[in-house]
């Protein structure tokens, strides 16, 4: 079973895809940060009863008044209006704004990128398989969403596809305390701790996943493999049969039934699921070669040369030095 990973337009709205290929996703706006709005100075003129009095005060054409009323009434008035109007006025002018949560915020003309923003680039670079740059933006998006479950998953999948598994375990495991219910959280997790080969921890996150997307056909399979590991080989294949009871279609489903019946010696039905195999996957050469196998078990040589023949083709055509070579020295030994 491969992870699966998300696309998403904005948190907390996902698409489950399957595999390493990303859908298109719709791109939003980034949401900016607020800005913040200082507000301007007062420069009228105080409304006080006191100030215009003191304003007629001033013209030229009356020095004597003005220098006569200064000692008595005057500058006291002066003097009180400046500690009572001019200078509040002057204290009170905002420098650092305020939000709702009193953390305080510089104003700011270009507003940063959003964690949608960040998220979404994430999945462009994780599309195009520039896997440093979407762990990045991933991280920059878990920096401003730290307890966003799809951040946290995605961050996993990158981690995982990597061969991080313990890493993408981490990520998985903060996912899921996030979002209870996430299945694929469950499934990805599971596949993990398989490659780690504690497949008893890998049982136990597939059965959650299967809970909570019954209609899962990998997860199945998945959960098969992992039985057929600790030699639970009845539940495998109960598994298996659950998986090809929802997708007919899925290949690696009898392949690894056939695999399974082949350790139970269950040769005949083992050569029928390799069969079905290959009808949905013609060019599967693994499958060949495992026929090949149980037929020579079931005494049927002609039929096992043919299957090695074929497969040691395939290995040749895909590269594969090793396997080409077995499949040539089971030819050698008929």
């Amino acid at each position: 079973m491969k992870p699966t990973y998300l696309t998403i337009s904005s948190l907390g709205i996902a698409a489950i895809l399957t595999g390493f290929t990303a859908a298109v996703y719709a791109q939003q706006e980034p949401l900016p940060v607020p800005v913040i709005i200082r507000s301007e100075p007062d420069n009228q003129e105080p409304t006080s009863k006191d100030k215009p009095a003191n304003t007629q005060a001033q013209p030229s054409e009356e020095p004597p008044a003005n220098t006569q009323a200064q000692p008595t009434e005057d500058k006291p008035a002066n003097t009180q209006a400046q500690p009572t109007e001019d200078k509040p006025a002057n204290d009170e002018k905002p420098t650092v704004e305020k939000d709702p949560f009193k953390r305080e915020l510089p104003v700011r003309t270009i507003p940063r990128m959003s964690a949608v923003e960040f998220y979404n680039r994430g999945v462009d670079e994780l599309d195009n398989g520039n896997y440093p740059e979407a762990m990045e933006n991933f991280k920059q998006a878990l920096q401003l969403e730290p307890y966003d479950p799809d951040v946290n998953y995605n961050l996993g999948y990158v981690h995982h596809i990597q061969g991080n598994y313990q890493e993408a375990i981490d990520n998985y495991t903060a996912a899921i305390q996030i979002k209870t219910d996430y299945g694929e959280a469950y499934s990805n997790r599971g596949y993990a701790y398989f490659v780690q080969k504690k497949f008893i921890e890998a049982i136990a996150d597939f059965s959650k996943a299967i809970a909570l997307t019954p209609d899962n056909d990998t997860v199945y399979l998945s959960r098969g493999n992992a039985y057929s590991e600790v030699e639970n080989y009845f539940q495998a294949i109960a598994d298996y049969d659950r998986a090809l009871s929802i997708n007919p279609k899925n290949a690696m489903a009898y392949y690894q039934r056939g695999l399974t019946r082949s350790k139970l010696k269950q040769y005949q039905a083992a050569v029928a699921d390799y069969t079905e195999t290959l009808k949905i996957q013609p060019t599967f050469a693994d499958a060949f070669y495992k026929r090949g196998l149980a037929s020579l078990d079931l005494n049927q040589v002609e039929q096992a040369i043919q299957d090695f023949k074929k497969a040691a083709d395939l290995f040749q055509k895909e590269g594969r030095t090793e396997n080409y070579q077995e499949a040539m020295e089971a030819i050698k030994k008929l």
